[in-house]
């Protein structure tokens, strides 16, 4: 299940994926100004695995943020 969160005025999901015990993330994000559904996401790389989903969804958060932050001034 994709989680939906906002971030100075983006829009981005994360999705958490499990396979043999290790977790790792999918983050799609969305341009500010257009809502999200009528735009296609754009994937943002995030090659970390972590050993839970909470710790892995924590990660991933905290990596599309800090992408927010460097790449996405308008």
């Amino acid at each position: 299940m994709r989680r939906m969160h906002d971030y100075k005025g983006w829009r981005f999901g994360l999705t958490a994926l499990v396979q043999d015990g290790r977790w790792s993330a999918r983050i799609e994000v969305y341009e500010p100004g257009r809502p999200s559904r009528e735009q296609s996401p754009m994937p943002l790389g995030f090659a970390t695995k972590a050993s839970s989903k909470e710790g892995i969804l924590g990660l991933a958060k905290k990596h599309a943020e800090n992408w927010i932050d460097t790449h996405g001034a308008a």
